[in-house]
């Protein structure tokens, strides 16, 4: 009891900090949904059920414990020697966790209501732990609440669902071990039995032979099942193994290594590298720490209608975004490695084999002086990143003028493929639809195409002939930086589409490059040169010309943000959707601002005075037990 008390006074704060944090939204989008067909997770019973997808944020939960465990949790609710409250309290338990599988909102409950950032069934452990303990009382009182009926019932339930299994293809099921399964249960079956009558070799009861043997036979099934979970990862998900990651990791810290030594300022590196949407826009090193293993709905959304490459909870900056995103969000140096081909034109600062790297000479500091305007709403039609780009630099900069202007001459035509409200359809399903936008340039300016709609991860991109190699990533939106040629010329974009028929919408702009440096000119006179105090702190001076101006932040909102101006606190105001604002007097100001999750302070006392009760109940305790042994040896010698 004492227990359970303690871990929801742990709960309490924690759910008020997600609660009034990043996760609000997604409590709001509660939801009843379902994730899966019901039917289906039966096959996550079998052996070798296993599927990549579980570690992603769709499919389903990962409930393999063996063969054993669920013939052992099928004679747990026929054993006689186990209450029937009890048996209806494990049963009401086990339903609890497949409704919280099988139900979108209720799945989310678990991270207090916040979607996490994959993994998305992370208590399924706990269901797990269950079983095994149900599994081990069924065993514990096998020799007397069992009949020998009902262990042979039980393996034919087992074969019966198993048969079932194969016969209708549930998903992630596996024909080949499921029928190895058919025959352990059999035999795992049988040596319960011969337990059960205490089976005698040579006149001797066996009992710990065949638990021993029972135990071997069990554990064989763990290890196939582990050694198939571990194929699969390494035919379906080779960029997650360790030799990878080791390699991977080993690189980047070397180049950001580098780049911390050239510069020690706060700033953000595009780094081709796929980035998650709880890391809260610190794309590369000198970071602002911002992230948690949820994440929000709120800045995912933004994150996409900025134009960056987004599928499910994933956006990454590896296909490039525009120069006006560089510039808004202090992407100070864009760290290009070997399979990215760079195509904007900043300086090249380093080059090797691996890595070519650039400065971006228009990147704003994470906070700089703005006008009011800052304050006013982007109401546009959000699927074209490039209008929603021009609304949000009109209103932060003050500057009415589009620094996105649509592309008229342009002629687009298929191969193979027919078009039907935007949905690209294959006519050959065994060739590549191709879409190619032959581009009769109009203006000396970067061109950008922007391709949103589902299905885009299988696709190759050509310019003038020549493939352009891309992530993987990305099959909701992806952004094209497709360079800066002279007026007049012609240049031929393609899309080859090798995967499914593809639902896709297409914008192709160019980027009015004086309108960036008239932007830049403006914001860049009353930047914040924040200084890294902690990761979660940061400091910095301004000098404010003029009234009624802000101070804007590009950093996430969230409500454990903090902001003193001269010592005193500063009202934050949420901005631009997922923006932070404060407003300012004129003239020179210390800026602070600082990072403590909701709940953190209420948490910490209240895990304080937990403990502190914990210590006077021991120490009560103690006492408790010493006076009532020396009433009890008194007791003893009046007798």
């Amino acid at each position: 009891m004492i227990a359970v008390l303690n871990a929801s006074i742990v709960l309490i704060p924690c759910f008020i900090g997600i609660k009034t944090g990043r996760a609000e939204s997604a409590i709001a989008e509660f939801s009843l949904e379902n994730r899966f067909h019901m039917q289906d997770i039966l096959s996550k019973f079998f052996t070798g059920s296993f599927n990549i997808t579980e570690i992603q944020n769709f499919g389903m939960p990962p409930l393999f414990c063996g063969v054993i465990i669920n013939l052992l949790v099928l004679l747990y609710f026929m054993n006689s020697k186990i209450k029937t409250r009890e048996k209806i309290a494990s049963f009401a338990l086990v339903l609890i966790f497949f409704i919280s599988f099988y139900f979108e909102g209720i799945n989310n409950l678990w991270t207090m209501g916040n979607k996490p950032a994959w993994y998305m069934y992370r208590y399924s452990f706990c269901f797990s732990f269950i079983l095994i303990f149900l599994a081990f009382k069924s065993f514990e009182n096998l020799k007397e609440g069992t009949q020998i009926w009902q262990i042979i019932f039980a393996i034919f339930v087992y074969h019966i669902v198993a048969i079932l299994a194969i016969g209708f293809e549930l998903k992630t099921i596996n024909e080949i071990l499921v029928r190895v399964d058919m025959i352990l249960a059999l035999i795992l079956g049988t040596i319960l039995i011969l337990k059960k009558i205490e089976f005698k070799a040579w006149k001797k009861p066996i009992t710990s032979v065949l638990t021993i043997t029972l135990l071997i036979i069990s554990a064989g099934n763990i290890i196939i099942n582990a050694e198939y979970c571990m194929k699969v990862l390494k035919d379906e998900g080779s960029r997650n193994t360790m030799s990878h990651l080791k390699t991977l990791f080993e690189f980047n810290e070397n180049r950001f290594n580098q780049m911390k030594t050239d510069d020690n300022s706060i700033y953000r590196v595009e780094a081709g590298l796929r980035l998650t949407a709880n890391d809260g826009l610190a794309f590369g090193v000198n970071k602002v720490d911002f992230s948690g293993s949820t994440y929000s709905s709120e800045l995912y959304d933004f994150l996409t209608k900025l134009g960056f490459s987004s599928e499910h909870v994933l956006v990454t900056s590896d296909t490039g975004n525009t120069k006006t995103m560089d510039m808004l969000f202090g992407v100070k140096y864009l760290s290009k490695v070997y399979y990215m081909k760079e195509t904007k034109d900043y300086d090249v600062i380093y080059k090797d084999k691996l890595e070519n790297r650039v400065q971006n000479p228009y990147a704003l500091s994470l906070a700089f002086g703005v006008p009011k305007t800052v304050l006013n709403e982007i109401i546009i039609d959000t699927k074209n990143t490039f209008e929603y780009q021009n609304k949000l630099m009109q209103n932060i900069s003050g500057i009415e003028e589009d620094i996105f202007v649509k592309a008229s001459n342009v002629q687009k035509s298929l191969e193979n493929l027919e078009v039907t409200q935007s949905k690209y359809v294959k006519q050959n399903k065994e060739e590549a639809g191709k879409i190619s936008y032959n581009i009769k340039i109009e203006r000396e300016d970067d061109i950008y195409l922007y391709l949103k709609g589902h299905g885009l991860e299988a696709i190759n991109i050509y310019i003038n002939g020549e493939n352009i190699k891309i992530s993987p990533l990305g099959n909701k939106s992806k952004l094209f930086h497709l360079g800066k040629y002279k007026k007049g010329e012609e240049v031929l974009f393609e899309v080859e589409l090798n995967g499914t028929d593809v639902i896709l919408e297409e914008y192709l702009y160019y980027e009015r490059g004086e309108i960036i440096e008239k932007c830049y000119s403006l914001l860049q006179k009353e930047q914040v040169q924040l200084e890294k105090e902690t990761g979660r702190k940061y400091k910095g001076k301004v000098n404010i010309d003029g009234k009624e101006k802000y101070i804007i932040f590009t950093i996430p909102f969230d409500k454990g943000w903090t902001a003193n101006v001269d010592g005193k606190e500063a009202e934050i105001i949420q901005v631009q959707e997922m923006l932070m604002a404060v407003k300012v007097p004129e003239g020179e100001h210390e800026i602070e601002i600082s990072f403590i999750p909701q709940g953190f302070v209420s948490g910490l006392s209240i895990s304080l005075l937990r403990y502190n009760s914990n210590y006077f109940v021991l120490c009560y305790s103690k006492k408790a037990i010493k006076h009532l042994t020396i009433i009890n040896q008194m007791i003893k010698l009046n007798h």
